[in-house]
């Protein structure tokens, strides 16, 4: 066989399984969203099916051999079929890697500890959750043994989440952020907090809806590709690459959670409407990391949805729609969006303290992983590591230890990218803003330009590159978290007069 006809066989293949992906993930987000509530049991078994059905095309013989040879031969490929080839045999070693009968036990797992997970947090009992802890633990450690025995399992699986990082990177990472962001926020907690009153009261729905079509005009989403729904948790679905579904939720008396939900998740699909059109239908066809991910629904949602270039050009946006911010400045709009305030649960927080909800889920998952604890020490620790990094008390299980359902999940390693998102995007902020006038576009609300600069430096590589030669292509440098830390610092000393 020759090379040309072993990327033919591969693009067939890749069509095929594009084809099942798609429609799984139009069943997904239908069952997200519009679905009634029994449905659930026809979808998931033809969930299960369409699964099936998937995995044979990757894992039959012939396509097996045919990814094999030309992983054999990738030095003849070009640099986006060398990726996607290697790709994909990392996928297939990393499935048949475990013993059938072992992941199908470890699914069953997940699906008890994520039931048990919701009632325990409802009831806030812990107890009853705390041994499945320490099963999938158990389980994980065992599986990341299967495929790199010499490799410590957290180190595994932080990689597997972000590409080219380990224990090393994040200690060094949450280390830097630690020692100047725990100061600061102590510094602020002692000032006086900025009025707020007016993002309190009542917002009709339907100006909300409204309000969510001004910020997609704004970030020049394409309406032919992307829609707006409406679901009980914001997420964004890329089920191909001429539909892509955003969705956020909505409260009467509380604005800003759409509003910025909106954001966040518009950053999320322009990233993911940015990839080649030759990648789609093929591994490639995705973004690179969590951590590059992340950077652009919060590079919208932060730095550009809390700058005051944005509150000037949206308030005139906000009075039209609700008559409280028409005597409301774009200053006050701006200390009143960025208010810094340690809060107990993680997706509420704010800019400047939200990393410190990172590090401490990070530093309790390193111990568990390296037998420094087990799960019956979490409750206790996790309420001192919230009072010594936020100097708050947490009253309870269920908004402190239980508040997340990523470890009911078997989700470990999968916390530091927010983060690392978070600094990923202040970096990349740097050098944008040395190539653009990043705040006359936003004030202006032409912002074409910056899309356009993220989309030709991220955006269309897909996952051709990892997250190092993103930065690279970027910044030109390699990742540097002080550029974050400066970041915060600059705009948080501003805003509090410290």
């Amino acid at each position: 066989m020759d090379i040309s006809t072993g990327i033919k066989k591969l693009n067939d293949s890749e069509q095929l399984m594009s084809v099942f992906s798609h429609a799984m993930s139009v069943m997904h987000y239908d069952g997200a969203t519009a679905a009634p509530e029994m449905s659930y049991i026809d979808r998931s078994k033809s969930l299960g099916l369409l699964s099936t059905y998937s995995y044979d095309i990757l894992l039959n013989k012939e396509n097996k051999e045919n990814v094999r040879f030309l992983m054999d031969n990738r030095d003849l490929l070009s640099s986006s079929d060398k990726k996607r080839v290697e790709l994909l045999q990392e996928k297939i070693d990393k499935i048949e890697g475990i013993p059938l009968e072992e992941y199908a036990e470890y699914r069953a797992l997940i699906s008890e500890s994520e039931a048990v997970w919701k009632d325990s947090k409802a009831k806030n009992d812990f107890k009853s959750f705390m041994p499945y802890i320490d099963k999938i633990i158990d389980v994980k450690k065992k599986f990341a043994a299967y495929f790199d025995p010499d490799k410590h399992p957290y180190d595994f699986y932080l990689n597997e989440y972000e590409r080219g990082s380990d224990r090393d990177f994040f200690d060094n990472f949450f280390e830097t952020i630690k020692a100047r962001l725990v100061p600061l926020i102590s510094e602020i907690s002692d000032c006086p907090a900025p009025d707020i009153s007016f993002l309190q009261g009542n917002f009709p729905i339907y100006k909300q809806r409204r309000l969510s079509e001004v910020l997609m005009e704004f970030l020049n989403i394409d309406s032919s590709r992307c829609v707006l729904g409406e679901t009980e948790h914001p997420f964004t679905a890329h089920l191909s690459r001429n539909d892509c579904r955003v969705t956020t939720h909505y409260y009467e008396d509380d604005f800003t959670s759409s509003f910025y939900s909106v954001i966040h998740e518009c950053g999320h699909a322009l990233y993911d409407m940015g990839i080649k059109e030759e990648y789609y239908n093929t591994v490639l066809g995705t973004g690179t990391s969590m951590g590059i991910h992340e950077s652009q629904s919060r590079f919208y949602e932060n730095i550009v949805g809390r700058s005051l270039p944005f509150c000037e050009y949206i308030l005139p946006h906000l009075a039209n729609l609700f008559p409280q911010f028409e005597k409301i400045t774009p200053k006050e709009f701006y200390k009143a969006v960025n208010v810094a305030e340690p809060s107990l649960i993680r997706i509420r927080a704010d800019e400047l303290t939200y990393s410190m909800h990172i590090l401490i889920r990070y530093e309790l998952e390193k111990m568990l992983f390296e037998n420094e604890i087990s799960a019956v020490d979490l409750p206790e620790l996790w309420n001192n590591k919230y009072r010594e990094y936020l100097g708050i008390d947490v009253p309870n299980d269920s908004v402190g230890v239980l508040q997340d359902t990523h470890w009911g999940g078997g989700m470990f390693g999968y916390f530091p990218s927010y983060s690392l998102g978070s600094a990923y995007s202040a970096q990349i902020f740097h050098y944008l803003n040395k190539d653009l006038d990043f705040s006359a576009l936003v004030s202006s609300g032409d912002i074409k330009p910056v899309y356009e600069w993220l989309r030709d430096r991220i955006y269309i590589f897909g996952s051709e590159k990892d997250p190092d030669e993103i930065i690279r292509i970027c910044c030109n440098e390699e990742f540097n978290p002080n550029y974050y830390i400066d970041y915060l610092e600059n705009k948080f000393r501003a805003l509090y007069n410290i």
